[in-house]
């Protein structure tokens, strides 16, 4: 299916439907540019552009949970008045109180990895329902460009006050959302890949991570509730995730991402030469091999990117049943005002699953 969605025209029109969804492959001085350049990418249930009014919330205390934290899971009583939730997230959740979601930091240990990675999660009003104590939460890894900040989600996509208001009018459930550590060295893109004899970027973020988010929130362990997201470089890295791991997502949403992977000077040699793992890393390869479980894809390229909008429309184009995509424009180029414009629609999208 794609759509498009352009000044005065209201909820998204389909303008065509298809098999398949997009092809995102980001020229590589674009898709690197400046932070101010980054991408939003987000799951979305429903296909319309909405406002982005709502006031900011920063919950941000600084806490950090790891293998070293003394903080553990903590169960209440069925008709108790406290929420159910570690110290550390009572604590960030002081910030903002009632109403409005908490989004704080974690450090993310990896088992297998050895990483101890920070993050920042978005935790929403309804995790501190002590009428709910034993409810889980459906999750969303958003992944950024490069180079890019786990905190931009905020302070550059404004996702807060967006998640806060669709959740408060019941136009999404509550959910989720992780901004993982992608790359172990901080000046190298990971590509969120295992390089050959390099970082293990892919076993931290398909296993690690989730099981460190499993170990401190209340997470449903359905795969139908996990989903990642990206812009850009992460966007790539959504779509690769899932077509890779799709015991643990079910769903990906790339905004103006590209579909296979970026070498250059910012990356290094990741594969030595290694043909076989260059292509279990390649989206528009992989996307035709069999898999255990059906994927969604929700692929947003703006106006103004030709190139992606191509990619896309050919990425779609080789997504095969039972796997299903979505391509959307959204007026505008490789920036987040385009992904801003395009969250709510992928928000609703990803609740529709």
């Amino acid at each position: 299916m794609i759509v498009s969605a352009g000044p005065g025209r209201g909820p998204l029109a389909a303008v065509a439907v298809g098999a398949a969804a997009a092809r995102f492959r980001r020229a590589r001085g674009v898709a690197r540019s400046a932070a101010g350049a980054a991408v939003v990418a987000l799951l979305v249930t429903g296909l319309s552009v909405m406002g982005l009014s709502g006031c900011a919330t920063d919950a941000s205390a600084g806490r950090f949970i790891g293998p070293s934290a003394s903080a553990q899971p903590h169960s209440a009583a069925p008709h108790s008045t406290a929420p159910n939730a570690e110290p550390w997230l009572l604590e960030a959740r002081r910030t903002g109180g009632p109403g409005k979601g908490v989004w704080t930091s974690m450090t993310l240990p990896g088992r297998r990895t050895g990483y101890q990675l920070p993050a920042q999660v978005y935790v929403p009003d309804a995790y501190f329902d002590p009428q709910q104590p034993g409810r889980r939460f459906p999750v969303v890894l958003l992944l950024a460009g490069f180079p890019g900040a786990i905190e931009h989600w905020d302070t550059q996509g404004h996702v807060l006050p967006i998640l806060d208001r669709m959740m408060a009018e019941q136009k999404i459930p509550p959910m989720i959302l992780v901004s993982p550590s992608q790359n172990p060295e901080p000046d190298r893109d990971s590509e969120c890949i295992d390089a050959v004899g390099g970082a293990r970027a892919d076993t931290y973020l398909s296993q690690d991570v989730p099981e460190a988010i499993a170990a401190h929130l209340r997470v449903t362990q359905d795969r139908a509730g996990w989903s990642a997201m990206g812009y850009s470089t992460g966007g790539y890295c959504a779509v690769d995730l899932a077509l890779r791991h799709p015991e643990r997502f079910a769903s990906a949403v790339s905004l103006d991402g590209y579909f296979a992977p970026a070498i250059d000077n910012t990356t290094g040699d990741l594969f030595k030469g290694d043909a076989a793992a260059e292509r279990s890393y390649t989206p528009t390869r992989i996307v035709r091999d069999q898999r255990p479980a059906a994927l969604r894809f929700y692929l947003v390229a703006g106006t103004t990117e030709a190139k992606v909008r191509s990619e896309a429309r050919a990425f779609a184009a080789a997504v095969h049943a039972p796997d299903t995509a979505t391509v959307v424009e959204v007026p505008g180029g490789h920036n987040w005002d385009t992904w801003n414009r395009a969250m709510p629609g992928a928000l609703t999208w990803l609740s529709a699953s």
